[in-house]
Order: C-alpha cells, then sequence, then structure tokens
C-alpha cells in the first residue's frame, strides 16, 4: 500500500464497497490530502485520515487527541469506526453506494474537523489518488520517515504545488523578464549607465566640434556666433 488510491481502496472495502468506482477513491484520496497535505513528516503514523479513535497501541500525534497507529491495519480499523459512529450518515452513505457528491457533504466533514471546503476543491479539481501514502515501514531506507514528494496545497485553487520548485521550472520567458528587472535595478548597473552615457554625451560633444573645425572656416564660426550674441 503505497499510494492514497490503494488506502482509500481498501478503506472503502472494510466499510463494504468493494467495487468502488474511481471517483470515490479519488474522493477519499483527496480528503486525506486535507488533513496533512502532502507534508509527511507532519502526517500522523498511519492515520491519513487524523482520527482519535482510541485502539491498542495507539499513542497522541498532538495535544488534540489525534492517533499515531501501530500498523496500517489498526489505522483503517479506526477510520472505520470513527466514520460509522453516528455522525457522518451522508458521508458513509456515499462511500459506500459510490455516490462522492453525498459523501461530500459539508456539514459532516466540518463535524470531523476536515472542512468541507478544501475537500471541495481537491476533489473537483485533481486525482489525488496516485500520490503517494505516507509510509513508516522500517525498511524503506529513511526509517520511520515517509517517501514522499513534499507538496503543499494552493489556498485558492486546492491543487497541490510542488513545494520544492524554484525559478528554474518557470517559463523560461519569465525567468528571463525577473532577470532583467533585477539586473535594471542593480544599483551599480545603473551607475554604470549613467557614467557610459555622460562619457557618450562628450565624446559626441567633442565630435561634433572637430567636424565643425574641418568643414567650416573659423572667421565665420566667429561671425555666426556674433550674429547669435
Amino acid at each position: 500500500m503505497t499510494t492514497r488510491g490503494e488506502w482509500a481502496t481498501e478503506v472503502l472495502a472494510a466499510l463494504g464497497n468493494r467495487n468502488p468506482d474511481a471517483a470515490t477513491v479519488n474522493f477519499l484520496a483527496s480528503w486525506s490530502v486535507c488533513e496533512f497535505g502532502q507534508d509527511v513528516k507532519k502526517a500522523a503514523r498511519f492515520n491519513p485520515l487524523a482520527t482519535k479513535h482510541e485502539l491498542p497501541g495507539a499513542t497522541n500525534y498532538n495535544s488534540v487527541g489525534v492517533k499515531d497507529y501501530p500498523d496500517p491495519a489498526t489505522g483503517i480499523q479506526a477510520t472505520i469506526r470513527t466514520i460509522k459512529n453516528g455522525h457522518y450518515p451522508h458521508i458513509v452513505e456515499g462511500l459506500t453506494t459510490n455516490k462522492p457528491e453525498v459523501a461530500l457533504n459539508h456539514t459532516e466533514l466540518g463535524i470531523w474537523g476536515t472542512g468541507g471546503g478544501c475537500v471541495e476543491r481537491i476533489y473537483k479539481n485533481n486525482d489525488s489518488r496516485m500520490l503517494t501514502l505516507p509510509s513508516y515501514d522500517p525498511a524503506i531506507p529513511g526509517g520511520s520517515e515517509a517517501v514522499s514528494t513534499p507538496i503543499t496545497i494552493d489556498a485558492d485553487t486546492g491543487k497541490p504545488r510542488d513545494a520544492s520548485a524554484d525559478a528554474s521550472s518557470l517559463n523560461p520567458a519569465i525567468t528571463s523578464a525577473v532577470d532583467a528587472i533585477e539586473t535594471a535595478v542593480d544599483p551599480s548597473v545603473l551607475l554604470a549607465r549613467v557614467l557610459m552615457g555622460g562619457i557618450g554625451a562628450i565624446m559626441i560633444g567633442v565630435a561634433g566640434i572637430l567636424i565643425i573645425r574641418t568643414y567650416v572656416p573659423t572667421k565665420q564660426i566667429v561671425k555666426t556666433i556674433a550674429a547669435v550674441a
């Protein structure tokens, strides 16, 4: 079980839905993204939906009682017991009958603590099934840290956004424009341009004088200056 889609499929099977459609799996996977994002170092152990259900081997993940579970099976059992505790009838109905639009109940998702807004945005804008699931298998390099790519969630669109993206991944035209702006406001560059502009003006003036001295008689220049004066 390495992806959120695989985890969601196992949860749905435990709920009684052994033939979930893609939309229902995606809904549950998207819901899990809203709990911890994809920052695996912040995720509760084997608890993608941040349940607080007490089971043997569970320990506190945080001060409000979200649990770390000792293994995936215990985590799924706790998730199922929480979903079926009587407070989430629409979520249960939607997940067991492949009707994610019914499960997308803002009131019940609010009672859970996730809130319906984030779930709706991610579910409707993304396919979260292939996002990696936090893994705490000691056999995986890195020990208890999960193996995944850190992702943050855009608050406006609900779409996962690669937190490691930098300027090198931007459109080349945008990068060039940013470089040009940075160069334009560099004080050393501005000073050099001012000096070069002044030198250029002096050189043009000297060249003009030389041309006049070459092709116009000196007496004519004196007469012209006198006439203007």
